[in-house]
């Protein structure tokens, strides 16, 4: 599990939240403040997406926008609440038999109006009555004047903190943060960030990390118990790399590609290579386990990527060890150099990809389509009988059967005779040089 508030999701912090990716392969990641205070831009989800992980989010018209990457091969599927709470979003993964996985994340702004702290605590209640077998809430709540070491706020009873404890104590949710999260020079550091759940043993292992690029909030990354009923990937695929490529040629050698081609059409003549050709490579060539796609996570990185952001995290826990002004301002100057390594590392890159344009023009425009946020589809067709197509195949026969109806038949019967053409001067000599006219 990942979690952290990115104060303004940009391309440098994407980058290294991609290098997390790339080491540990966390199953869910949410992010809150993913958004400026004012933006000149429209934003969507969709700019947002990472390869391998579904994407939920809210607070991207007028919010500050909270994130949700939960694995693709987790199932997913959003919570839909009665709330008037402005930033939090909610999703259900089914786990063995009956019980269930219900994650939420949730953003309150620290100007956030005693009205809606108390749609927050409705909504924290609605979440705990779904009664799930497994319940996970994580983020910035703002609440820096409670106490999570006693449980107990250091303000009035009507203050919005202490009306938020005693929701939690209600609601039998257990708060796992015990370290401060927020780390601003000049400012008191505070336990913003919390990761709550309806059991205590639940999380294990909390690691306190430095934030995303230049971030206050600090990375908190954990191990969360649970039994998914995902099932194992069994299927496997051809590894033609360890292919006996020799004896194919040898077998297709042998074959007396005269009689069994003999008198048949071109279709049919197709058929029969394409048929021998599966034949050999189902002999010749071995099978290996599938692995699931790892995306492009990490190739942008390059060795300097990598050993600027291993320093960073070596400047955190040197700053953890002994917390003096000048420890601070180590890590904080590696935090700007990891930001423009990421800068050049993505400039060079393109740069490349450009140069390399007339010559591999595949990585080009493969690196092209990735940053586009719409993708191309075949969008379901009308077949014969007026009914609308339900699947890839069946639309892929209604396309076939509308082009070949295009093509005109010709008569094998009526076939024009050429004559035969009076050679004038035969070509003997051809050279060929590098000379360009």
């Amino acid at each position: 599990m990942f979690y952290t508030n990115c104060d303004v999701l940009t391309n440098t912090k994407i980058s290294e939240l991609e290098h997390y990716i790339s080491v540990d392969s966390p199953d869910l990641i949410a992010l809150t403040e993913v958004l400026p205070k004012r933006s000149l831009f429209t934003n969507e989800l969709v700019n947002y997406e990472l390869e391998g992980y579904d994407i939920f989010g809210t607070g991207f018209t007028g919010g500050r926008g909270t994130i949700l990457y939960i694995k693709s091969l987790l199932n997913a599927t959003q919570v839909n609440i009665d709330s008037q709470f402005e930033e939090s979003i909610w999703c259900k993964i089914k786990l063995r038999k009956n019980d269930n996985l219900v994650i939420g994340c949730v953003y309150k702004s620290p100007s956030c109006t005693a009205e809606n702290v108390d749609n927050l605590t409705k909504t924290l209640k609605e979440i705990t009555e779904l009664n799930s077998s497994h319940l996970l809430i994580m983020g910035d709540f703002n609440f820096k004047e409670i106490n999570w070491e006693h449980y107990m706020s250091t303000v009035g009873e009507r203050h919005m903190s202490t009306q938020f404890l005693e929701c939690i104590k209600d609601c039998f949710l257990f708060q796992h943060v015990q370290r401060p999260t927020r780390l601003r020079e000049g400012n008191v550091p505070s336990i913003l960030d919390l990761v709550l759940t309806n059991e205590e043993d639940m999380l294990e292992n909390i690691d306190y990390l430095p934030g995303l690029g230049l971030s206050d909030h600090l990375v908190l990354q954990c191990v969360f118990n649970c039994y998914t009923d995902t099932k194992n990937n069994t299927s496997s695929k051809l590894n033609f790399h360890k292919g006996n490529y020799g004896a194919i040629d040898n077998e297709l050698a042998r074959l007396q590609w005269d009689e069994l081609m003999g008198g048949m059409s071109l279709s049919d003549s197709w058929d029969c290579l394409t048929e021998n050709l599966v034949k050999l490579i189902e002999q010749h060539v071995p099978e290996g386990k599938a692995f699931p796609a790892t995306g492009r996570h990490g190739r942008l990185f390059n060795c300097t990527c990598k050993e600027a952001i291993n320093r960073k995290h070596t400047k955190w826990k040197k700053y953890q060890y002994c917390k003096t002004d000048r420890n601070y301002a180590l890590y904080k100057q590696q935090g700007m150099k990891v930001k423009n390594e990421l800068r050049k590392a993505k400039y060079n890159h393109e740069k490349d990809l450009a140069a390399k344009i007339k010559t591999d023009s595949k990585l080009f425009w493969k690196y092209t389509r990735s940053k586009t946020k719409t993708k191309s589809v075949i969008n379901k067709l009308e077949n014969t009988n007026g009914e609308l197509t339900t699947d890839d195949q069946e639309t892929a026969n209604v396309l076939n059967e509308y082009f070949a109806s295009v093509f005109e038949e010709e008569s094998m019967q009526n076939i024009p005779s050429l004559g035969a053409k009076q050679c004038i001067e035969q070509l003997t000599f051809i050279e060929i040089n590098e000379t360009k006219n």
